[in-house]
């Protein structure tokens, strides 16, 4: 398996100067670290995503790892190049999409922004008008490209973001929040070109970062989690949901059960709750009932409660368990290290 991106000890660390009369006065204020010593692999081909709160050091480490930003400590590798020492080198594998529309020149068309950024990747005029074409023809720019750019729409701007990136032909797509400010239409059909068009036809590895947990969850095959400059966790979401003992819920229609049972269902050792609803009783007392119960995460806990339902007779007439979520994830490893207690779960 091969990783085209590598940390080790990653640090970047800011000067703080809390009054203006300090910087006049040259005294060091405080350091904030925005990034602290995060070792990080990213796998060739995946979509992997950056997720934690605001100001947990996502930016800061993107910018970081596209070469905007010097380390203070650490080191980082891209195609095994050093972002310090070859970092002329790691330009020519990256393209990098920002969520901030002022870095497009608003009273140029589209084809013009477009050819001025491909100018600077220092394409032929050839190569420039074919790239550029096809790009607007992959993103349905086509009948708007000779509008002024501050004509266009969030959606729009968001696809020459994307396309303005991908004109260098990177092996590694840095996006930063690409979906923010978008409705919700706009954002899926975003999450279906990121998918089935930029990961197939240009073969990149894609790092995203987003402020929406079903975003990552639809679109990455990994994540990590970060907070306060730290790397708190990564992998799969299912490899993550087996890290977390969140309690489970399952829901159940049983039948032939009373009520005296469902009490001794509730003092199993292991059931943290159980509510019932009566959905039907008929004259021979064989009501169905439609039970919750909460466990802790122990999947033998379930098959004792099973088995006491059939030794007394009972039928079980359907069970669904309600899967962990990443939301679920996010939380727990974000509590885990100490997050603010007024956060919402809005990420960035």
């Amino acid at each position: 398996m091969r990783y085209v991106i590598e940390t080790l000890n990653l640090t970047k660390s800011f000067s703080h100067q809390g009054r203006l009369r300090d910087i006049f006065r040259r005294l060091e204020g405080s350091n904030i670290l925005a990034v602290d010593g995060v070792t990080l692999k990213v796998r060739e081909g995946e979509i992997f995503g950056l997720l934690g709160p605001n100001g947990a050091g996502k930016t800061t480490l993107i910018k970081l790892l596209s070469t905007l930003l010097l380390p203070s400590s650490g080191s980082a590798n891209v195609f095994g190049y050093d972002i310090v020492q070859k970092d002329y080198a790691v330009r020519k594998f990256i393209g990098l999409v920002s969520s901030d529309e002022r870095s497009f020149y608003w009273r140029l068309t589209g084809r013009e922004n477009m050819n001025f950024f491909a100018a600077l990747c220092k394409l032929s005029k050839k190569e420039m008008m074919r790239r550029c074409e096809d790009l607007f023809r992959l993103f349905g720019l086509n009948e708007v490209i000779d509008f002024r750019f501050d004509e266009y729409s969030a959606g729009m701007k968001q696809k020459f973001a994307i396309a303005r990136g991908l004109l260098n032909k990177p092996k590694i797509l840095f996006m930063d929040e690409p979906t923010r400010g978008l409705d919700p239409v706009a954002a899926a059909t975003f999450y279906a070109l990121i998918k089935k068009e930029i990961r197939n036809l240009f073969g990149c590895t894609i790092i995203i970062t987003t402020n929406i947990l079903s975003e990552a969850e639809e679109l990455c095959d990994r994540i990590g989690i970060i907070n306060h400059g730290k790397l708190i966790t990564s992998g799969s979401i299912d490899d993550l949901k087996g890290t977390i003992h969140a309690n489970s819920r399952h829901h159940l229609s049983i039948k032939n059960l009373s009520e005296h049972h469902l009490q001794i269902i509730k003092k199993i050792n292991g059931v943290i709750s159980l509510t019932n609803d009566l959905l039907s009783k008929d004259l021979k007392n064989n009501g169905i009932y439609r039970i919750g119960i909460t466990t802790d995460n122990n999947k033998a806990i379930l098959t004792e409660v099973f088995n006491f339902i059939l030794q007394n007779n009972g039928e079980i007439l359907s069970c669904n368990t309600e899967e962990i979520s990443l939301e679920d994830i996010f939380h727990s490893f974000i509590q885990r290290s100490d997050a603010p207690k007024d956060f919402n779960g809005g990420v960035s």
